[in-house]
């Protein structure tokens, strides 16, 4: 079963996807077929470029490195097994100074949808 097939049937959902990727979101966001990508990854590119027109009410958003921090640390922790199993339900204090940080950090994400 693919995303799209799970999800693809509800009108309320909303995707936000966030890179801090110019390129790759603008790449995944371009409209032109003809839109030249590296070419290993051309066709990656248009396979999520279908993907992606399949999915209602989503969004692609460029967001500055320095405006998610807490995504950074999230990844990195968990990339290296650092986060408890519990950490959604008692964020350790790490997390939730990342998420003060982000949340007073004037970075805002920019839409490209």
């Amino acid at each position: 079963m693919s995303l799209s097939d799970t999800y693809g049937h509800s009108s309320d959902l909303h995707w936000e996807l966030i890179s801090d990727n110019l390129s790759l979101v603008k790449l995944l966001s371009t409209q032109n077929q003809s839109s030249s990508s590296p070419w290993p990854i051309s066709g990656l590119i248009v396979d999520c470029r279908i993907l992606l027109a399949q999915l209602k009410n989503t969004r692609i958003v460029y967001s500055p490195r320095e405006g998610n921090a807490c995504a950074d640390w999230l990844a990195k922790s968990a990339r290296l097994g650092l986060l408890p199993p519990n950490w959604l339900s008692n964020p350790p204090s790490t997390l939730r100074d990342f998420l003060c940080l982000d949340a007073l950090s004037g970075c805002c994400p920019n839409s490209f949808s």
